[in-house]
């Protein structure tokens, strides 16, 4: 009886810690710039006059960073709010007992 409310903290908490990575999300994808990193492949081709291989690199796509960094905090706010939920918290509850 006693950790009843620690659970209750720990749904507010939940709440709380979804409520801030949203913010966050929200700050961080409309504060980022247009730098990305790019997503390369490598491998070996062979040139038929020479019968040699040679290194060949293509960029497959240019990863927005800033965008990627929001993403993850709203995957993170999302999981937050899903523990919080009614039918996700007494089972995440009774999972931790």
């Amino acid at each position: 009886m006693k950790y009843e409310a620690s659970f209750t903290r720990l749904g507010t908490y939940n709440l709380f810690m979804g409520f801030l990575h949203l913010g966050q999300a929200a700050a961080l994808f409309f504060l980022s710039n247009d730098f990305t990193l790019p997503i390369t492949t490598s491998f070996l081709r062979l040139i038929p006059e020479t019968g040699r291989l040679e290194p060949i690199t293509d960029t497959v796509i240019n990863l927005p960073l800033g965008a990627m960094v929001a993403l993850f905090l709203l995957l993170s706010a999302i999981a937050h709010f899903t523990i919080v939920s009614p039918g996700v918290f007494g089972w995440y509850v009774s999972n931790l007992k």
